[in-house]
């Protein structure tokens, strides 16, 4: 009864949270839609994953489960090497029942589930770009030289994940029945923030990473007469995401350690973790109705959902270090520096996100039968978008463009008209296809963005702002810093100082903005498919999607132009706009100019039931797919 996607798209599951947010006992039934042509569906463009989930009855039911693993049943050599597992023990069990409260009226079912579990870490760098020894070093140095525990190379840490579930169903009358539910899930992993062959992260590196979801929804179905019906439907969804360094509380910033062979050691809290906070309500609310008329089913309905959210992202609050050697690391010559903070103030919390938007839906459809074997579904679904809250101005970044980065998603909306159909040739063959325009799960951070990186709040120091610095060559030990004056616990005095007196109405950082004429993306998608019982009740499926993406979402940079020349091979040589901007780049969020992107997918199924028991599948699936641009994994 409500929308579990992944509204920031943070996560790599397609949920808000780090796992599945209900129990899997608990789901009664599953659909999986990949183009339902109904105008009822929306929020999404790629396929609707639909769960029910279980209610009680008049028969008391229940189940429960109990999984357990060990380091002991798990494997310590791979291909020669061994690898150590550390010393764990993970656990899983749930439980869940239903039972009438009031027998034929009033039913309750729960469920709850718990993982007591692991997360094991690769340290794949090791011994091919990151020496032992080189560890070694850096762990002796950090602690003698900066006084500071860098941690080890833990082999796993323990992570947790809970979920509750309770339903109330209520048989009003006849005509009547309503249903409330809520759900509530906490969990989180454990990430190395920095790995791969060429970077290795130490435990204080490490950082949680988690979320608390809570939902609740409460529906009415009503049969006014034979003919007429309502759907009434408000629901709440709670997020509390979290993404925590495992050493917030040292103060360390964060320091990046070349090695002789290419490699990085990573210490400290991570860059993106040190001022890292998302905290989102959404309301929804749904009212709709069927009508009979005749041979026509006549669905209309109004939805409208409301997300709040405050959105803290910042980097290098308290600073982010670069040494091209360990020696380097031993006498403080940093060759970068970086340190961002809230301009004035120095408190990354004063340059937190905080916005509304919404968005208001009307449809109507109607679905009869053209012939006595033709079934003709037919509608249109509207979406409007609001929102009163716009970004901080910052003159400096309308001055050079000409548009200012305030623009919002106020008053976009979409007209989406769907026409399906189901085709019953004869008892053998049916066919059916249809077409119609989509579009959601369009990331809110694509939005929110544009709120953080205003380029007046959010302020960026760097190395070059500090009085005779030279990279690579000025100690960290020879410059006044903050605080107590500890190399990498404490900011350089002149960054500081260049962040506190950026004014509001001054500053000129790296700017986030929405472009003007930023339309909604969507796709069109085209259906075609049949059923057929083949001679020797051979049953054959087949299906084909075609989609067609309409204004791709783009983030370009919008300080480079087009210079007029171009290279031998005819590619475009690009420009700054203002070679006097001293860092960085401004991002725009836009749409594609053409060539969106589209895709073909192709499924081809027979199978067959014997009455001896065995069955029989064989399948074939085909997809050619392009993007013109994916957007993900970018930091604005």
């Amino acid at each position: 009864g409500i929308r579990l996607n992944d509204a920031f798209g943070l996560n790599n599951n397609g949920y808000p949270t780090e796992r599945q947010p209900f129990s899997y006992d608990a789901i009664d039934q599953v659909a999986v839609e990949l183009a339902p042509f109904d105008v009822e569906y929306g929020g999404f463009t790629a396929c609707n994953i639909n769960a029910v989930t279980k209610s009680g009855t008049n028969e008391v039911k229940g189940g429960a489960f109990y999984d357990f693993t060990s380091d002991s049943f798990r494997g310590e050599e791979v291909n020669g090497v061994e690898r150590d597992n550390g010393n764990y023990t993970e656990r899983r069990y749930g439980v869940n029942v239903g039972f009438p409260l009031i027998e034929d009226t009033l039913f309750f079912f729960g469920a709850y589930e718990k993982l007591e579990g692991v997360q094991l870490f690769d340290y794949n760098a090791l011994g091919r770009t990151v020496t032992q020894g080189e560890i070694d070093q850096v762990t002796e140095i950090a602690q003698r030289v900066y006084g500071y525990d860098a941690g080890g190379l833990p082999g796993s840490e323990p992570v947790e994940d809970e979920k509750i579930l309770v339903k109330l169903d209520w048989n009003i009358s006849d005509a009547h029945r309503a249903n409330l539910v809520y759900n509530w899930n906490d969990g989180f992993s454990i990430s190395q923030s920095d790995s791969g062959s060429t970077r290795l992260s130490l435990g204080n590196h490490f950082y949680e990473r988690g979320a608390e979801l809570t939902t609740v929804v409460g529906s009415l179905f009503s049969d006014w007469t034979d003919d007429f019906a309502t759907e009434l439907r408000i629901g709440h969804t709670d997020l509390d995401n979290r993404q925590t360094s495992l050493d917030a509380a040292s103060g360390f910033g964060e320091a990046q350690i070349d090695t002789a062979d290419g490699g990085t050691i990573y210490i400290g809290p991570d860059d993106s973790r040190q001022s890292n906070n998302l905290d989102y309500t959404v309301f929804n609310f749904k009212l709709a109705g069927t009508y009979y008329y005749g041979d026509h089913t006549i669905t209309a309905g109004v939805e409208y959902e409301e997300v709040d959210v405050f959105n803290l992202f910042m980097q290098h609050t308290v600073g982010e270090y670069r040494f091209l050697s360990i020696a380097d690391f031993e006498a403080g010559l940093a060759d970068q520096i970086y340190y961002n903070n809230s301009a004035v103030t120095n408190n990354p919390d004063d340059a937190g996100a905080s916005f509304k938007q919404d968005i208001t839906t009307f449809y109507i459809q109607d679905e009869f039968y053209l012939t006595d074997d033709l079934k003709i579904m037919a509608g249109l679904r509207y979406e409007r978008y609001g929102s009163d809250d716009t970004p901080t101005p910052n003159q400096n970044f309308e001055n050079r463009y000409g548009f200012p980065n305030t623009m919002n998603v106020d008053g976009l909306d979409l007209i989406q008209p769907r026409v399906g159909f189901n085709y019953t040739v004869n008892d053998d063959l049916e066919v059916r296809g249809g077409f119609g325009l989509f579009s959601g799960g369009n990331p809110n951070v694509w939005i929110s963005n544009a709120y953080s990186n205003d380029g007046v709040t959010n302020i960026e120091a760097r190395e070059g702002d500090i009085t005779g610095w030279t990279s690579g060559v000025t100690s960290l030990f020879d410059v006044p810093l903050t605080g107590e004056g500890r190399p990498i616990f404490d900011i350089p005095q002149d960054m500081f100082d260049e962040v506190a007196n950026t004014s509001i109405t001054d500053g000129d950082g790296n700017t986030n903005a929405t472009a003007p004429d930023f339309e909604i993306p969507s796709e069109w998608k085209y259906a075609l498919g049949f059923t057929y019982i083949a001679p020797g009740d051979y049953l054959v499926n087949a299906d084909v999607i075609y989609t067609d993406r309409q204004d791709s979402a783009i983030v370009r940079d919008a300080l480079l132009v087009d210079s007029g020349e171009t290279r031998f091979d005819g590619r475009t040589i690009y420009t700054a706009l203002d070679p006097s901007r001293r860092t960085g780049s401004d991002f725009i969020l836009d749409n594609v100019d053409g060539g969106d992107g589209s895709s073909v997918v192709l499924s081809v199924g027979v199978s067959k039931e014997w009455d001896n028991g065995f069955d029989m599948a064989a399948s074939y699936a085909y997809v050619d797919a392009e993007d013109a641009n994916p957007m993900t994994s970018s930091v604005a």
